[in-house]
């Protein structure tokens, strides 16, 4: 649908160009006929730019692109209103080329409102803001434009018959014509366009072959040699075929344009800002020593207010230049002072924080030593009064003692939880490695927890596969990821549930330990939750499991520490999933392992 659409638009406005052509040709000696063709074919040409803009307008689904397109379509409906009156002059009363006429005060205004709806054109997203050195850049380039065209066209004025007021308007559509050119082009070299780039470009070559012809115009204005049938008359053709060419490429991408950030900034903003007046004043020097012999009192009222302008302009924008950088020196006096005492506020943070951690490894290791002493009396006292070592007790001491032992456990293992986790958080944890076998863990897994599994008249199902290769590894972390997993498992898994225990060779030859049960699950919100120290899972039976919330968290830290992963699958209702990977280069195989790996093969 695009390619069709864009190859019929200029299929139509080529064959149109060939008529015309053809036509004008064939009319070459009739000079009446000539102006009334060429005066139908701008009539046909400026309509059709001014539907199509208004067919974009319409479409837009961003309100300041549609007021840009109308704005657009206004421009083309002026000119289209200056050349109804152009023609009926023409045609009518016989005055060909008239100017200056009525039709001056709509073929004018075209290029500034054509500019306007530019301006309108907004860029996407990420627009710089508008600074008063780029309006002095902008005024730098108009009054460069006004002594330029005088420079220029000097032999001209001096020799024309025109009167002052037709010279003046002459010059007039010359220098509005080209600081729209220039306006367009600084807007494109300025701002961010995305996907609104290139029906941009379309209309830039539209102003561009408006403003090269108007100039061409005026021209040969001051001397008297233009009519409606010269060679120039079809560019004014092709440059509203870019506009409507322009708007057919913004109708097509109008879904895209409605929802594209931006790309590239601007490019020329920085060169724009820097070198512009640089070169607008070597432009003009070089044109001054290459007209001077033309400049005389005749062209002198035209050259002296723009130049008078100029000045001032430079002087503006020189004393708001000085003003910027003196602003962003102070700034990056500032930021240099910000940027110091931040860092002298984070070196202090970092001293506390060493601080703190020497403090709380100190206080660990001190508690471990003061809470372990007693609690391994009261274990040891227990496990005696439990065994009746010294003499039979009633049911009730022994309940009591089986309690209190059951009790003192279940705190050594927070103890020893916490120092773990608080070692492995700081960096200390020191792995003591060698080979090991997965299948003898699973199984020294089993053994450790059958009490448990009794209790919970549950049945754990262990399997492995054959060949399975060794772990070169810390065995007592090990047996702690898997005592943690198949644990949690017990908790939260109904009676007569399913656990199971697979280990395997994974994907890219890792070695993988599959955790499995059918019990409560997890949401994502609870997931998050049990992986933080101390989180647990919400849900009822959750909160009925005594727990500390740190068997989970320490599983993936143990098995981070062998420079694997835990990956967990889980759904509320559903059971949990969770795979133990240990990566390739921490396997071995028997035979390698068994002749010279004792001795701690490198990894």
């Amino acid at each position: 649908m695009t390619f069709h659409s864009r190859t019929l638009l200029l299929a139509a406005w080529g064959f149109g160009l060939a008529v015309y052509v053809v036509g004008q040709v064939g009319l070459i000696g009739f000079p009446y006929l000539e102006a009334a063709w060429t005066d139908l074919a701008w009539l046909l040409a400026a309509a059709a730019a001014a539907v199509s803009a208004w067919q974009a307008g319409r479409s837009s689904l961003l309100r300041s692109d549609a007021r840009a397109w109308f704005v657009i379509m206004l421009a083309c409906l002026l000119w289209l209103g200056g050349q109804l009156i152009w023609t009926w002059l023409e045609l009518v009363t016989r005055q060909f080329t008239p100017f200056p006429s009525p039709a001056d005060w709509f073929f004018l205004p075209f290029a500034p409102v054509f500019a306007l709806g530019i301006a309108l054109y907004r860029p996407l997203r990420g627009r710089p803001g508008v600074t008063v050195q780029q309006v002095c850049n902008l005024l730098i380039l108009l009054c460069g434009l006004l002594i330029a065209v005088p420079l220029l066209l000097s032999d001209r004025l001096r020799v024309t018959q025109l009167p002052a007021d037709a010279v003046a308007l002459a010059l007039v559509y010359l220098v509005v014509y080209l600081a729209a050119l220039l306006f367009g082009f600084f807007c494109y070299g300025v701002f961010r366009w995305g996907p609104k780039r290139l029906p941009l470009l379309l209309l830039l070559l539209g102003i561009i072959l408006h403003g090269l012809v108007t100039s061409a115009y005026c021209a040969s204005l001051l001397d008297s040699t233009f009519s409606s049938g010269d060679s120039i008359s079809i560019f004014w053709l092709i440059a509203f075929g870019f506009i409507s060419w322009a708007a057919l490429e913004y109708r097509l991408r109008r879904d895209v344009i409605a929802t594209a950030g931006s790309d590239k900034a601007g490019r020329g903003l920085y060169v724009f800002d820097r070198l512009l007046p640089v070169g607008v004043i070597a432009v003009l020097v070089a044109l001054v020593f290459w007209r001077h012999d033309d400049i005389d009192v005749a062209i002198m009222p035209w050259l002296l207010p723009p130049a008078a302008l100029l000045v001032v302009v430079l002087a503006v924008r020189e004393w708001f230049g000085y003003r910027a950088d003196l602003a962003m020196y102070r700034a990056s006096v500032a930021a240099a002072a910000a940027l110091a005492a931040s860092e002298q506020e984070a070196q202090s943070a970092r001293r506390v924080a060493e601080e703190a951690n020497r403090a709380k490894s100190q206080f660990l290791a001190h508690m471990s030593h003061e809470l372990r002493t007693p609690l391994n009396a009261v274990i040891g006292f227990s496990e005696i009064l439990t065994q009746q070592m010294f003499g039979p007790l009633g049911e009730r001491y022994r309940e009591y003692a089986a309690s209190i032992l059951d009790s003192g456990r279940h705190l050594l293992a927070v103890i020893n939880d916490i120092l773990d986790l608080s070692k492995v958080e700081a960096g200390h944890y020191e792995l003591v490695e060698s080979l090991v076998d997965i299948e003898g863990v699973t199984e020294q897994v089993r053994g450790l927890l059958r009490e448990q599994l009794q209790a919970g008249r549950l049945e754990l199902h262990v399997a492995c596969d054959p060949d399975l290769p060794l772990v070169w590894g810390d065995e007592r972390l090990l047996r702690q990821i898997l005592l943690n997993l198949v644990g949690n498992a017990i908790k939260f898994t109904p009676a007569q549930g399913r656990i199971s225990m697979r280990a395997e060779l994974a994907e890219q030859g890792a070695l993988r330990v599959l955790v499995q049960d059918s019990g409560i699950g997890m949401s994502e919100a609870d997931l998050e939750r049990a992986l933080v120290p101390f989180g647990q899972a919400s849900g009822v039976l959750a909160r009925k499991v005594q727990g500390t919330g740190l068997g989970l968290p320490l599983a993936r830290q143990f098995v981070r520490l062998h420079g694997g992963d835990l990956v967990i699958r889980s759904q509320p209702g559903k059971g949990t999933e969770i795979a133990v990977l240990v990566p390739p280069e921490r396997l071995r195989q028997p035979s390698v392992a068994f002749t010279g790996a004792r001795t701690g093969p490198e990894i």
